[in-house]
């Protein structure tokens, strides 16, 4: 169940009574996300390269073992460094497109409802 409240603070804001995370459970879902923009380090190109390489666990790959990614042609040390930092700022909004992305609203719109509301979280 979902709906809008009025922060005196915040303003608008999009609360959702319960959610579960869910990761895209396709390798174009991944592919996808990864390439969207919001991975610095990571555009289209090496993101099929990084989903090419280790399918469905590309997003195991880059939470627990980042360091592999060198192995991919293109990606160095410096690379890898960007991704892994830019991968941990991103946790949130990772949920929240991937939440958006379950309710049928496309990475592209779901990108354009953060940069419009940059203060949107997903309360527990």
């Amino acid at each position: 169940m979902c709906n809008w409240k009025v922060d005196a603070k915040y303003g608008r804001q999009f609360v959702a009574e319960n959610w579960e995370e869910t990761l895209p459970a396709t390798v174009y879902g991944m592919e996808k996300y990864l390439g969207s923009g919001l991975i610095k380090g990571v555009g289209p190109k090496f993101a099929k390269k990084i989903v090419q390489k280790y399918g469905v666990d590309t997003f195991a790959v880059i939470e627990d073992n980042v360091e592999t990614l060198i192995e991919i042609e293109g990606i160095g040390k410096k690379r890898v460094q960007m991704i892994a930092e830019s991968w941990e700022r991103q946790k949130e909004v990772k949920n929240i497109m991937l939440f958006l992305q379950d309710h049928q609203v496309s990475t592209s719109y779901a990108a354009k409802i953060l940069l419009f509301f940059p203060q949107l979280r997903i309360i527990i």
